[in-house]
């Protein structure tokens, strides 16, 4: 996220809430995408996926509308195909962890019965 602003994250109620830089030189914003909630599983909800939208902030008062500032983002997707008898779990140190253990094989089968009834 950079100054210029546009970037919007679901909040615990489903409002958008606008993710804004600390100051102009903390200008880096991770945000992963965990479609199967991998991560959440491996930090024991410590981090999760947000559902985010990027947009071009409305003018400010005065502004000329063919000077907006520009919006960078970089964009970057793996997708990793994990062997499918390693084990999914939580990171040591993390508390008792949340959920069980379970091999990638069955997770991602899974995962997928889940997104498309399989």
């Amino acid at each position: 996220q950079d100054s210029c602003g546009g970037l919007q994250v679901s909040g615990p109620d489903g409002s958008w809430v606008d993710v804004k830089p600390k100051s102009e030189s903390e200008v880096l914003v991770i945000n992963a995408t965990d479609c199967e909630q991998q991560l959440t599983r491996w930090s024991n909800n410590l981090l999760k996926s947000t559902v985010h939208h990027a947009f071009l902030p409305p003018l400010k008062p005065g502004q000329d509308p063919l000077k907006t500032p520009t919006r960078r983002s970089v964009a970057y997707s793996a997708r990793f195909k994990p062997d499918p008898e390693a084990m999914i779990e939580c990171i040591p140190g993390l508390g008792e962890p949340l959920y069980e253990k379970i091999n990638a094989g069955e997770y991602y089968t899974e995962a997928l019965r889940c997104k498309i009834g399989v």
